[in-house]
């Protein structure tokens, strides 16, 4: 099989593209995606998109069947992805991801830190409370006395 378990993605609803039964017929790497197919099980088929390292991001085509009861058809809907496409998208992929990690890092540094800054302004409205009313009994104090 030309992809692992978990290392592709649906990529479209299906429900209204226009039926083919060619499927089975298509040259390699010339099948529209816009086009639901019949597969040679009766199956329609669905196109998905690879995220192995050997086809990042290349589309292709497949039993709807494909995660249980898979017939075996296969097609690709892209053409093949040159060398260097194929070692820069993976790298490219894990960039983004790491970057993602530390957006996710950052948010839940900025979270703490406004929770920081309303427990500063609690206190400090506390502390003025407390000064106010300190003067206010001084200020008692001196009067009465």
């Amino acid at each position: 099989m030309p992809v692992d378990n978990g290392s592709w993605s649906e990529e479209t609803d299906t429900s209204s593209i226009p039926r083919s039964t060619t499927f089975g017929n298509q040259s390699r790497g010339s099948s529209s995606p816009f086009v639901m197919r019949i597969c040679i099980c009766g199956n329609e088929t669905v196109v998905r998109t690879s995220w192995t390292n050997n086809n990042p991001g290349r589309r292709f085509r497949a039993c709807a069947g494909y995660n249980g009861s898979y017939c075996g058809s296969f097609e690709w809907v892209d053409p093949p992805m040159c060398r260097r496409a194929r070692d820069v998208i993976p790298g490219l992929l894990r960039c983004i991801k790491q970057y993602e990690i530390e957006e996710q890092h950052a948010r839940a540094r900025e979270g703490r830190l406004e929770a920081s800054k309303r427990r500063f302004r609690m206190l400090l409205r506390l502390v003025l409370i407390v000064w106010g009313s300190s003067l206010l009994v001084m200020a008692l104090a001196v009067c009465c006395c």
